[in-house]
């Protein structure tokens, strides 16, 4: 669940006090970043008439994939750029995908999921100890 405006109060450990800000974007604006579609399709064997197809993976098919370290990576933009030329080279390869393509399609390495955890936890005890302490 996201904050929206002012949602930390931090001291350093010299005393002094900053306010961290957070924003966040809607669901529907992500969705138009994503250049999401709703279409109609074929009924049989599904309860659903319609499916959500995007340019770009949604946020939570994005999320937990090799991908996903938290920030912008290289990697990241690397298959960002991959994907716009993709799409601009008019090859059949390069159409929108429904969410559980997305996932199938951006899942990379188990590991760096794994990796990225371990480094959100070292980073956190590191602030926590040598620059800033949360003030409730």
């Amino acid at each position: 669940m996201c904050c929206y405006g002012r949602c930390h109060d931090l001291q350093t450990k010299c005393k002094s006090r900053y306010h961290l800000w957070e924003e966040a974007l809607s669901e529907k604006q992500m969705d138009l970043l994503c250049g999401v579609y709703r279409v109609y399709r074929d009924a049989s064997g599904s309860t659903s008439f319609t499916q959500d197809l995007s340019w770009f993976p949604r946020e939570r098919s994005f999320r937990n994939s090799g991908l996903d370290l938290g920030h912008w990576s290289a990697d990241a933009e690397d298959w960002y750029q991959r994907r716009v030329q993709l799409y601009l080279s008019g090859d059949s390869k390069g159409r929108c995908l429904n969410q559980a393509e997305w996932k199938r399609s951006i899942r990379l390495w188990r590991s760096t999921i794994r990796t990225y955890k371990g480094m959100e936890q070292v980073s956190r005890g590191l602030i926590k100890r040598h620059i800033a302490s949360p003030i409730d």
